[in-house]
């Protein structure tokens, strides 16, 4: 790679709304963020000092760019993963509203339907847990992964995700994840995941002619 790739830390300023969470949780899921972020440049910056045109490759270069290549899309789901999770924390709007109403209604039944289904997976979950649009199938998918890229298939755009890893839980609730999952969804800002959806039908599939 010859030109270098740098990801900014984002700023959530909607956070200062969330005041039903606990602040060392916040402080945890920002901090596990940042190091991410960090990270995925730590890997950009490497890269960038490979150089392609060098020759044939030799066995110690071909092993540690297996190795990065391997790390980036783990470090850049993760990164991806927190912006989605703390960028529809806070706010207001506390129910969905239009279009993703209507669209949990005629994927789930009903918004409560879909409530119990998205909590039962949350508690199923060893990490996180995903409602994700699929660009093919035009519907909402709940999700579950221990990691997030586990999280990531093509075609599915991420409309709300949640961390829900004993090692957050435990942070604040202890081993009660039931509660800990509540306090985090009395706090979704739905708007914001109404315009997660709103975007995600916006990209043209990849494989479609």
């Amino acid at each position: 790679m010859k030109t270098n790739i740098h990801l900014e830390t984002k700023r959530f300023p909607n956070l200062a709304d969330g005041k039903g969470i606990p602040v060392n949780i916040l402080k945890e899921h920002q901090q596990n963020y940042q190091r991410s972020v960090t990270q995925a440049n730590e890997l950009f910056d490497q890269l960038a000092t490979m150089n392609g045109d060098a020759g044939s490759p030799t066995m110690p270069t071909i092993r540690n760019l297996r190795s990065m290549l391997t790390e980036l899309p783990v470090t850049l789901a993760t990164v991806k993963s927190y912006e989605v999770f703390l960028a529809h924390l806070g706010g207001s709007t506390r129910t969905p509203q239009a279009n993703l109403a209507q669209q949990i209604r005629k994927d789930f039944g009903s918004h409560g339907a879909f409530m119990l289904f998205f909590r039962t997976a949350a508690l199923a979950s060893p990490g996180w847990v995903a409602l994700a649009y699929a660009l093919d199938l035009r519907r909402l998918l709940c999700l579950i992964g221990d990691t997030p890229e586990k999280l990531s298939v093509w075609n599915l755009a991420p409309v709300m995700v949640n961390e829900v890893s004993p090692r957050s839980v435990g942070v604040e609730f202890g081993q009660d994840r039931e509660r800990y999952l509540q306090t985090m969804l009395d706090q979704i800002d739905w708007s914001v995941v109404e315009r997660n959806l709103e975007e995600a039908g916006t990209p043209q599939p990849a494989g479609r002619r």
